[in-house]
């Protein structure tokens, strides 16, 4: 009887052991990632300068392992009419705190993070070896990065729980460590739930968010000169609400405009750059231009 007794409690405690076994847990629904992407043009020989979006919606089984599906979302910042949206892949974690990527419509996972490393650890299928590791706060979780460089004298930076500082599936495929800049592409803000942390002052982190919200309502704007020294021309579709925005996303000025034309004086803004905000029926647009 006590023999049975004791191979009965030790069932119990090792289903309670085992049922209390946590893993820490990355992402979920609310995950988004802000990145500016620039890449040139052939068409006209130009650099094309984008707004992307990567957020999940929806969840999806493959071999077996839940997978949150991930849409990539992608604006044009010189040309808000071009906008494309589709589902890019699958995305999940596990308890050894790796990130897996599955492309869209196949069954092949890639093991895109390892946030678990020790340095002079490599990135697999890279050059990539871990040289340093330092601390960053994600609202009030300590988050490590990561800081990689290879033989080539490349680099980059790894944020736990976020992704590259060049962006969450940029270098994907390729062995080279650091073959994007952060001059090319770089993750301006990373949200979830009700915290957002943001990577560059470059661009205003809310004008990345918002644009996410109006996918279905964007509205062309023109603006010129560009650069612009004492007068800036806006042009809308029609009658908007306009918001002049820094770098820091601090409201400068905010006109409101009868006509599709509106000629503004800039002649004592700082230099630098900054943002033209239009808000019309159709919904929200945004323009960059420099100050000179």
């Amino acid at each position: 009887m006590k023999k049975y007794l004791m191979i009965i409690i030790f069932i119990i405690t090792f289903n309670t052991s085992h049922s209390q076994v946590n893993y820490f847990k990355y992402f979920d629904h609310s995950s988004h990632w802000s990145e500016f992407h620039r890449s040139w043009n052939t068409m006209n020989g130009e650099w094309s300068e984008y707004n992307v979006q990567y957020y999940f919606s929806g969840d999806t089984l493959i071999n077996g392992n839940w997978f949150y599906k991930l849409y990539f979302d992608e604006i044009e910042l010189s040309n808000p009419s071009f906008h494309i949206n589709y589902c890019k892949g699958a995305v999940r974690e596990d308890s050894l705190k790796k990130i897996y990527y599955i492309y869209n419509n196949s069954t092949t996972e890639i093991e895109l993070y390892n946030f678990n490393l020790s340095l002079q650890d490599t990135i697999p299928g890279t050059s990539c070896i871990l040289i340093s590791i330092d601390t960053i706060y994600f609202g009030t979780n300590l988050r490590k990065v990561y800081h990689f460089n290879d033989t080539n004298n490349l680099n980059t930076t790894v944020y736990e729980g976020m992704g590259k500082a060049t962006g969450f599936l940029e270098s994907l495929g390729s062995s080279l460590c650091g073959w994007l800049t952060e001059t090319d592409n770089h993750l301006v803000c990373y949200a979830q739930q009700d915290t957002t942390l943001q990577f560059t002052t470059s661009y205003p982190c809310q004008l990345f968010l918002e644009g996410l919200n109006n996918i279905a309502n964007e509205t062309g704007i023109n603006i010129f000169p560009n650069p612009a020294t004492n007068n800036l021309t806006i042009e809308t579709p029609e009658k908007a609400t306009l918001e002049i925005i820094n770098i820091e996303g601090q409201l400068i000025k905010t006109f409101n405009t009868a006509e599709k034309q509106t000629t503004i004086d800039v002649a004592d803004l700082s230099n630098g750059i900054y943002f033209i905000k239009a808000k019309t029926d159709r919904g929200v647009a945004v323009k960059k231009f420099i100050k000179e």
